[in-house]
């Protein structure tokens, strides 16, 4: 009897397996087409970052150990000094009328990477299921928490200015048909922000830290300012285009200009990124080790709009978001523990930018592509003793950076940890 109820109940499931397995699968009239690339960035900057993180050994800031940038110079696929000196090759165009005044904008030469290359989303829709539009519905949340929306009458959309190394869920809908739900993951490399005209635009977060906790995107930018030099004046080159940018992509609640009179001109004010707020800050300060030489009594309160970026996110400038906005990413960056060899990187990457005047920037290599004032910024660094700091050889960079912060820039500690605290994923 026991034996016939077992056989009853194999059976039986048998049975209910078959079911299962013999239920039509839902058919799809719309596919989804795995994307191909989704790093995000163009080649030779991937390839640029791949090389510079290979060579990764412990470089520290001492001696003449300066990161050897040139050691890459003229590979293939590497070469950032093409096409970015030639004057005829940075065009400027009349755009006629923008925010009320007549303006010049420069548009940046073809070949340069400060742009946010995308995601190409691609489906298949099938015969007689044909839509006028398609919304393609891209979230970081499988349940499509927090999604955000794209339309298009086409079987694509290029989505840009996705965080890095991030994984996304997409689907498409139109009228009653649904996708199924695909996903993919950006790379590891940097979140550059499209948002011409304003140029040489990217998120401070991605890297990865010492203590294994990655810089949060989506809080601190820097970047090439909202004004640009047309022919030696400064001129608006907000565009609505761009704008829409800085205000629903980047949600930008602070405009934080590191330029000085000379730089802004007659007027800029009257420029101001959001004025209605009043949320324009200046603290104009000098690059490299001049910030602290000639400029130092501004570093603190630059520090203390920073630890309010979970509040209102921060865009920050100098003239070319080169080197006096390097320098402030560097401190920053280098505060929260990223490598050395990343602080580099997001330094030199200006070089890739369209703003890029001065080759390669970080190092000294006795060749007519020198750029030696890196090496001054570390040494200020290491010798300065104000406030009774002195730099320990044996400490973290981002201790030292601490330090160096807290007693010889005067920033107060509760505004270090606080940066730390909201700048440092869970």
């Amino acid at each position: 009897m026991k034996n016939t109820k077992v056989t009853l109940f194999s059976l039986a499931m048998v049975a209910v397996l078959a079911a299962c397995n013999n239920t039509p699968k839902k058919v799809y009239n719309i596919t989804l087409i795995a994307p191909e690339d989704t790093s995000m960035v163009t080649s030779n900057v991937k390839q640029y970052i791949d090389d510079m993180r290979k060579q990764e050994q412990q470089y520290q800031i001492e001696g003449g150990d300066i990161y050897k940038l040139w050691d890459l110079y003229d590979k293939d696929g590497i070469d950032i000094d093409e096409g970015s000196k030639k004057d005829e090759d940075r065009v400027y165009l009349d755009t006629g009328e923008v925010n009320g005044k007549n303006q010049t904008v420069r548009n940046s030469t073809p070949d340069r990477s400060d742009k946010n290359t995308g995601v190409e989303l691609k489906f298949n829709v099938a015969e007689g299921h044909e839509q006028e539009n398609y919304h393609v519905i891209i979230s970081q949340n499988e349940n499509f928490e927090n999604s955000t929306q794209y339309d298009t009458a086409e079987n694509s959309i290029n989505v840009p200015n996705l965080f890095a190394n991030t994984t996304y869920y997409y689907k498409v809908v139109a009228g009653e048909e649904e996708s199924e739900v695909g996903s993919f993951t950006t790379g590891n490399y940097v979140r550059w922000i499209s948002a011409r005209p304003v140029y040489n635009v990217r998120d401070l977060g991605g890297y990865m830290t010492e203590s294994g906790k990655r810089v949060k995107q989506g809080l601190v930018y820097r970047g090439g300012e909202i004004t640009n030099r047309a022919w030696g004046e400064h001129t608006q080159t907000n565009t609505p285009e761009s704008m829409k940018v800085f205000y629903q992509t980047m949600d930008i609640g602070v405009e934080l200009d590191l330029r000085g009179a000379s730089d802004i001109g007659d007027g800029y004010n009257d420029y101001a990124f959001r004025p209605e707020q009043n949320r324009y800050k200046q603290h104009a300060i000098k690059s490299y080790e001049e910030t602290f030489t000639k400029t130092r009594s501004e570093v603190a309160p630059i520090f203390e709009l920073l630890a309010n970026a979970d509040q209102e996110h921060v865009y920050f400038h100098c003239y070319g978001g080169a080197d006096r906005t390097g320098t402030i990413g560097f401190l920053l960056n280098g505060l929260l523990g990223v490598s050395y060899s990343d602080l580099v990187i997001d330094f030199e990457l200006t070089s890739y930018s369209s703003i890029n005047n001065e080759h390669i920037r970080s190092h000294i290599d006795g060749n007519q592509h020198q750029y030696d004032r890196w090496p001054k910024l570390i040494n200020q660094i290491k010798t300065d003793t104000t406030g009774g700091y002195a730099y320990d050889e044996n400490a973290l960079l981002k201790d030292n950076l601490y330090n160096f912060l807290n007693k010889a820039c005067s920033v107060p500690e509760e505004t270090l940890n606080k940066i730390r605290q909201i700048m440092l994923e869970d």
